[in-house]
């Protein structure tokens, strides 16, 4: 009988694991893991697991703005613009961050490296002043699926060395169908040529410090230059000739390569 009494305990345990079990697989996501369902009409089911933002607090500056300038936006880029009404001294970097919302709340959008970093490097938005700034963001996020984003960027009130408080801007913009469609890669027509970005930077070190022309001016990004000097990502850039085939752009602080389609 005590045999018995002992077997009947052990398979009374084990369908209680088995049941626990099951319960747990047919339950929500684990701990730890934040699980974005979306469910769209006709479309099955897709679960993707994203981080949720960590920037509760944004635009809290006051007197300074960041927004996306209109007719930028492409599925790997665009530019931004800052203004500066208050009286501080403002500086802002290469560092940013790309956020999709989803069910109304923020996540942080995968990237495409694991290790990666920013030029350590400062542009200066004086009191009073305004300023662009222009991002690819195709090395490190690809190409943007449809939906609406922001990008985050962060920016100091500069009092001095050592001396500054940190904020953190957010500017939100929208890629639909065609964006996707009509979207095209940075171009540049100089002397009745057309060259495109390669998304790499320049690889010579040394170079002189005159430049062989400039960008200036600029068609939509759903567009192809058309005339001499002429973007579809900005203008006020300088350039330089690597060869026949290459062209080298001055944007951000930063040698960007262009080769001849």
């Amino acid at each position: 009988m005590k045999k018995y009494s002992c077997l009947l305990l052990c398979i009374v345990a084990i369908g209680l694991i088995f049941l626990s079990g099951c319960a747990s697989a047919g339950g929500s996501s684990t701990a730890g893991t934040n699980t974005i369902i979306k469910a769209d009409s006709g479309q099955a089911l897709e679960t993707t697991d994203w981080k949720p933002t960590t920037y509760a607090i944004v635009n809290s500056f006051e007197g300074v703005t960041m927004g996306v300038k209109e007719g930028t936006v492409s599925l790997t880029g665009l530019t931004l613009s800052f203004a500066n009404s208050s009286d501080k001294q403002c500086i802002y970097g290469d560092y940013f961050l790309l956020e999709k919302k989803v069910n109304e709340t923020w996540y942080q959008v995968p990237t495409i490296m694991d290790n990666y970093g920013f030029h350590s490097i400062g542009y200066d938005l004086p009191a009073g002043g305004n300023g662009e700034w222009r991002v690819d963001w195709s090395w490190l996020y690809g190409k943007l699926e449809p939906g609406d984003y922001r990008i985050v960027k962060d920016i100091l009130d500069f009092r001095g060395t050592g001396d500054y408080e940190k904020y953190y801007l957010a500017a939100d913009f929208s890629v639909d169908e065609r964006t996707k469609l009509t979207d095209l890669p940075s171009m540049v027509m100089i002397k009745g040529k057309l060259y495109q970005d390669t998304g790499k930077e320049s690889d010579i070190k040394a170079r002189c410090g005159v430049m062989d022309g400039e960008v200036t001016s600029t068609v939509g990004p759903f567009a192809k230059p058309t005339q001499d000097n002429q973007s579809n990502f900005g203008s006020e850039y300088g350039y330089q000739f690597v060869d026949e085939r290459s062209v080298d752009i001055f944007m951000n602080e930063k040698w960007l390569r262009f080769e001849l389609l």
